[in-house]
């Protein structure tokens, strides 16, 4: 078939798995895009494990670049291979959900995937699933501006 690719195949793999739930580590390689700062700021971001977040001064801090809070913030927002890529695990520095180029109602919801998925997956740590169900059900919502519902942007 046209357009088949081994790459292509594992991608599509890693991607079914995560959104079944049965995986959040993504080992496919990428191509070297971006500046040699967005690259690394990526590659923190690929470090954050599944069901964590972390700020843009957290990221700075662990790049030895402190005073780079906002070309963190601008690498993030750079990324084009969203989920791969989890730009959606970083959060403002007072834990507040910040911006999404696909909503923050589905960063939110990502980020609840990834916690329950955290929970259940025995190379994790986990629980045993029987034992994690009441868990999943309690984990808190993550906060949410009112404004922003599916299908609507926030200004």
């Amino acid at each position: 078939m046209l357009g088949k690719t081994p790459v292509i195949e594992e991608t599509r793999d890693e991607i079914a798995r995560y959104f079944d739930g049965r995986d959040t580590g993504f080992t496919v390689r990428l191509a070297g895009h971006g500046s040699a700062f967005e690259r690394d700021v990526w590659q923190a971001l690929r470090s954050i494990p599944a069901g964590d977040t972390r700020s843009y001064s957290r990221i700075a801090a662990d790049l030895g670049r402190e005073s780079a809070v906002r070309a963190v913030a601008r690498a993030n927002g750079a990324n084009q291979i969203a989920i791969i890529i989890p730009c959606h695990r970083v959060i403002g520095a007072d834990g507040s959900l910040t911006g999404y180029g696909g909503g923050l109602w589905r960063k939110r919801w990502l980020l609840e995937h990834e916690r329950r998925i955290a929970l259940s997956l025995p190379s994790a740590g986990a629980i045993p699933a029987e034992a994690s169900a009441p868990l999943r059900r309690s984990i808190p919502p993550l906060p949410l501006p009112e404004a922003e519902r599916p299908g609507q942007a926030i200004n």
